[in-house]
């Protein structure tokens, strides 16, 4: 995949993950598990966003535009019957002025918070020793046997980055593990699919490193 259809796939994935979250008891229209996602509808959708807003939506914006327009055809339900649930709502005049609406209330809300980041936050280590151990279960149970060679097809065939993206495998893993660490870096992994994970390095500590190594230390 090229840079463009990368990010379109990204979006893809995230569309995925919200339209479980905010209508979980409904299909959404879904990438093909199977087949080539480039020819999907969801793809196609996603891709023409992606192209249309290029230098516009800034990437780590992405996240909150699907999140947006899934929340505003939510709460225009008459009767309990709301619009369709399909990517076409990603894309067009009327899904950039539900963005613009949605985004003017979400700023609005954030100016309101306290800026967490000037302040140190405690790192929760019950709660990231859970996400290992999670993280650690779930690989277990997709990739048998679980090898640094069998890691690597996952990386090669995107589904590690999925994982991620739908939370199923904690970000820190893939700062931290060596596997991974070996197979590709992490510049490429943040550069290609447009994960962020500067966001999550101020968690690692020296407790949170030995951890990760008490976990995972089959990897070591």
């Amino acid at each position: 995949m090229d840079d463009l259809e990368s990010k379109a796939f990204k979006i893809s994935l995230m569309w995925e993950d919200y339209c479980k979250r905010e209508f979980p008891n409904e299909r959404c229209t879904c990438l093909p598990k199977k087949k080539d996602p480039r020819k999907s509808i969801l793809f196609k959708y996603c891709y023409k966003l992606a192209k249309e807003t290029l230098g516009i939506i800034p990437d780590n914006e992405y996240r909150l535009y699907v999140i947006a327009q899934l929340q505003v055809l939510k709460s225009l339900k008459k009767d309990g019957v709301h619009g369709m649930i399909a990517p076409q709502i990603l894309t067009g005049p009327q899904a950039w002025k539900r963005w613009k609406y949605w985004k003017f209330i979400y700023n609005q809300r954030m100016a309101q918070v306290p800026d967490v980041e000037s302040t140190k936050s405690n790192v929760n280590l019950p709660k990231i020793n859970k996400d290992f151990n999670t993280t650690k279960n779930f690989l277990a149970a997709k990739i048998k046997p679980l090898t640094i060679n069998g890691l690597e097809t996952k990386i090669e065939d995107l589904s590690l980055i999925r994982w991620v993206l739908t939370e199923k495998v904690t970000p820190l893993y893939i700062i931290l593990s060596p596997w991974v660490r070996s197979k590709v870096t992490l510049k490429i992994i943040e550069n290609n699919f447009n994960i962020d994970l500067a966001m999550h390095r101020p968690k690692i500590t020296k407790e949170v490193e030995d951890l990760f190594g008490k976990v995972f230390d089959y990897e070591f």
